[in-house]
């Protein structure tokens, strides 16, 4: 058995498709699947069926999976403890936040840090929460920023750094302008416009406050969090943001942000997986940001 075999099981697996695993891995789709079979005869057993062209994990394929995940995640742990080790190398942290709640962070980190460690070479990532969650169980990143409320996994470690209010954004010349706050139950008739669905806590919660009161907004979903701001200021709908103190908010006339009547507060802070190494890097930057 190979390490390549399991890295061809685990992105077919994940992606359901021999076509676009081959092409996320930059291989030819019959380089994958004769790994795969000739790692089935090697196991003795089938892991993958197809039925009515849908590819399906047998229970074996499933249990092969995880175990192949953990292989994989501890051989990406092992690559990050002997580059951390070389510390007289260029080091690259990987870091994520969602662009609504932690773009502070720009500010936070450069130039101070970076002077402070030269050596250290930070990558940095726009995705909604969940999507930070799933980068740092799957290692692909090892810090996330994002909101506490929606983590749920006991492996996760968390350190608080900020607390916020959400605030819903309407056009400055909206029916609602007047108000000092806003009841969830007037935005019944209203457009949403939300950034990617199922990825952020704003979504999440949103979508628990209109069930409480009985209320469906019809949800614009766009692929951009510019986006989302460009509409509001064009009139096109509300949309909800955790720091109304960013610049294309803040500096842009045609839009307002107003408090709910029932306030909506959350937490924020740095998210890692606590049962993965955790480099001198993403540590020093962990105490940068909370002292």
């Amino acid at each position: 058995m190979e390490l390549r075999q399991l890295e061809y099981f685990e992105s077919v697996s994940r992606l359901r498709s021999y076509t676009k695993a081959a092409q996320e891995l930059f291989i030819t789709q019959p380089t994958i699947t004769v790994a795969i079979r000739k790692l089935e005869e090697e196991l003795g057993t089938k892991l993958i069926e197809r039925d009515n062209k849908k590819l399906n994990l047998t229970e074996a394929g499933l249990i092969f999976l995880e175990h192949s995940k953990e292989i994989l995640h501890k051989v990406k742990d092992t690559m990050r403890v002997m580059e951390d080790i070389q510390s007289n190398n260029k080091r690259i942290l990987k870091l994520a936040f969602p662009p609504a709640v932690g773009a502070w962070l720009w500010s936070a980190i450069y130039p101070d840090f970076i002077n402070d460690y030269p050596n250290i070479h930070i990558e940095i990532q726009d995705l909604g929460t969940m999507e930070i969650l799933d980068a740092i169980k799957d290692g692909e990143i090892e810090l996330g920023f994002g909101v506490f409320e929606i983590v749920k996994d006991s492996s996760l470690e968390v350190i608080a750094v900020k607390e916020g209010e959400a605030k819903v954004l309407f056009h400055s010349n909206h029916r609602f302008k007047n108000l000092s706050e806003i009841p969830i139950e007037l935005l019944a008739d209203e457009v949403y416009i939300q950034y990617k669905k199922n990825t952020t806590f704003t979504e999440k919660r949103m979508i628990e406050e209109f069930k409480s009161k009985g209320i469906s907004p019809t949800i614009m979903y766009v692929k951009e969090q510019s986006t989302v701001y460009d509409l509001v200021s064009k009139g096109h709908g509300f949309a909800v943001t955790l720091d109304d103190s960013i610049s294309m908010i803040r500096d842009n006339p045609n839009i307002i942000a107003k408090s709910f009547c029932k306030r909506i507060l959350f937490h924020t802070g740095l998210i890692w997986d606590k049962n993965k190494y955790l480099s001198e890097a993403s540590r020093e930057l962990i105490k940068f940001i909370v002292k």
